[in-house]
């Protein structure tokens, strides 16, 4: 990617956006946009591919410049490039999945960044499921409606998360792979409650819906919801901008190692991968 950009000298850095970054209005003056000299477009299928396949630390600003597929600017290609020189200055991470001896236990974390999006005030949900402590399936993505208070788009994200932990549970199901109780860990102490209370709240009346459908796993004995601090809380990666420090920390939550030396940590595969570091 960095030779095909021609990128290959640039200076990298430790996180893919500026802390608190704020993505700017899509702009409509025409003269401004679509400049055919700059390959915005590649550039953003490139790192569409690489958020699929092995950086989930990446979706966050991916989706972030992808709305801009219409209607780019000179500020929004540099963006871009920003996220290609952290790309390049951590080439050599990527996810690591290691046997366990316990049973795996399948839990999930979502969040919801509130009102972000300037053109339409809409929230932006962000979810992680893992599986042993292993990253398997992540999501950063703009909500599809416009809420009124953080603990709305929270549900909202809660629900988005909950649906796909319940796809998951189905699937390992038929492939007689069972499991207790999951989790999914949420940041807001607010929506936890109105889970509990049903959507009984004339705050989310609206989403009531969403608060009932996770209420009824829960009292299947299917999952919990369980609070957890926003300090720890991992999914923040995939909703926020952060700065270096707290994205490298939960970076190292979502099981990205460096791939180069992951295995010659437990002694496997140690001659092959030494040869690969010296390479």
């Amino acid at each position: 990617m960095a030779s095909r950009f021609r990128m290959d000298q640039a200076k990298t850095v430790r996180s893919p956006q500026m802390h608190n970054e704020r993505m700017p209005a899509i702009e409509i003056d025409k003269s401004k946009i679509n400049d055919k000299s700059l390959p915005y477009r590649e550039m953003i299928g490139s790192l569409q591919y690489v958020v699929a396949c092995t950086r989930p630390d990446m979706a966050n600003v991916v989706r972030c410049l992808g709305k801009y597929n219409g209607a780019f600017t000179r500020e929004n290609y540099t963006m871009a490039k920003r996220a290609i020189r952290y790309l390049i200055g951590t080439k050599h991470l990527g996810l690591v999945y290691r046997p366990i001896s316990t049973p795996p236990l399948l839990h999930a974390f979502s969040d919801a960044d509130h009102a972000m999006c300037k053109d339409t005030s809409r929230s932006t949900t962000g979810f992680v499921l893992q599986l042993g402590g292993c990253t398997w399936m992540w999501k950063s993505k703009q909500q599809g409606r416009v809420t009124t208070n953080t603990c709305a788009s929270e549900l909202i994200a809660a629900s988005d998360c909950v649906d796909n932990l319940m796809w998951a549970r189905q699937l390992f199901g038929e492939l007689k792979i069972t499991f207790g109780v999951s989790t999914i860990h949420c940041d807001n102490q607010s929506t936890i409650q109105v889970i509990a209370n049903r959507g009984n709240s004339k705050k989310v009346q609206r989403f009531a819906k969403e608060a009932r459908m996770i209420a009824e796993f829960v009292d299947d004995g299917a999952v919990i919801v369980n609070y957890v601090s926003t300090t720890e809380y991992v999914a923040d990666i995939f909703t926020k901008a952060l700065g270096p420090q707290r994205f490298e920390y939960l970076r190292d939550k979502l099981s990205i190692e460096n791939v180069l030396t992951a295995w010659v940590k437990r002694g496997e595969f140690e001659d092959s991968t030494t040869d690969e570091v010296g390479q």
